[in-house]
């Protein structure tokens, strides 16, 4: 008879190894779950269910706030997302959005950093390994608070370089749902890093421009109309839908002749002045490569540098958009 190799752990074997120490305590902070009702600072900690619908089906959907000097930036928007989201896809919702806020807010405080970044799921929930979701008796709600996101500073400084994406990216059926589901994401990035450069754009079957793996995107063209793809087609972004509230106070400035959301062919995007991104994580940073042409004079433009002047101070002084964290 062949010699088992496999080690089988007692519950204090597990034990020894959850006191270990962890580099990961560097960034990532408390995590909350509904499976505990409780939350963790050790990182070993750090679990979901492996029958939980979402880690072997991508089945749930998930959001991110940032957190900047103890306050968390567009909560609001961010819960009703992950809200709407769970709803189109007939998620049992475990708590409500005050309970969400109230967890959410409680632990960051618990970790007492001030810049950081709140992400939180809403699984469809444990209960077996099939497909089928009525397996799952209700969804799961899960928060881990994480070091802020940091970025190369020549994204921000010199642009980034993009290719058009061959992966499609959303089922038309379900373009306004943040789901877990990020095959065709991850794939894109792939590709672009298999290429040599930054990020990539997906296109619809239509050849006209729709998001970037994880971020939105828009033009300025020529003659200063800011234009960004139709939005049924598209993830509302909260930083794109924030971007399209400061380019209208530009355009009443008369920096911008107008604000458009529009079809965008490849070809318009390769003759524009500017390109951007628009993300959570990413806020906004300017494209200045697409497929290998030079977007405007290949340096950042000034509605991008207008726009992050204006996301700068509305992340930091606009009462309206922060939801403070109590610390005491």
């Amino acid at each position: 008879m062949k010699a088992k190799k496999l080690k089988i752990w007692s519950e204090q074997d597990y034990l020894n190894w959850v006191k270990q120490e962890t580099a990961l305590k560097e960034k990532y902070f408390a995590m909350y779950s509904t499976v505990w009702d409780a939350v963790v600072t050790n990182p070993n900690l750090m679990t979901i269910p492996f029958d939980d619908h979402m880690v072997h089906r991508g089945d749930g959907v998930f959001d991110n706030s940032l957190v900047v000097n103890g306050k968390v930036y567009l909560l609001e928007e961010h819960l009703d997302r992950i809200i709407r989201s769970a709803t189109a896809i007939g998620i049992k919702i475990p708590l409500t959005k005050e309970q969400m806020r109230e967890i959410i807010l409680e632990t960051i405080a618990i970790t007492g950093k001030r810049d950081c970044i709140a992400r939180f799921w809403i699984s469809r929930g444990t209960g077996g390994f099939s497909v089928y979701p009525d397996e799952s008796p209700r969804g799961h709600f899960y928060l881990i608070i994480t070091s802020f996101p940091s970025y190369p500073a020549r994204y921000y400084e010199e642009g980034l370089t993009v290719v058009t994406s061959p992966f499609p990216l959303r089922q038309p059926f379900t373009p306004q749902v943040k789901s877990c589901n990020y095959l065709s994401n991850a794939m894109m990035e792939f590709f672009a890093h298999n290429v040599g450069v930054d990020s990539a754009i997906a296109i619809d079957s239509e050849g006209y421009l729709t998001e970037g793996s994880n971020k939105n995107v828009a033009i300025v063209t020529k003659d200063k109309i800011f234009k960004y793809p139709r939005l049924e087609k598209i993830l509302h972004g909260t930083m794109l839908k924030r971007a399209i509230h400061f380019a209208n106070q530009l355009k009443e400035q008369g920096i911008l002749k107008d604000v458009v959301s529009t079809d965008i062919p490849i070809s318009e995007a390769y003759n524009s002045s500017e390109m951007m991104f628009f993300s959570t994580t990413l806020i906004v940073a300017p494209i200045v490569k697409y497929d290998g042409i030079t977007i405007g004079d290949g340096k950042p433009g000034e509605i991008y540098r207008k726009l992050r002047e204006m996301f700068k101070k509305d992340m930091t002084e606009n009462d309206e958009v922060l939801t403070p964290v109590d610390y005491d």
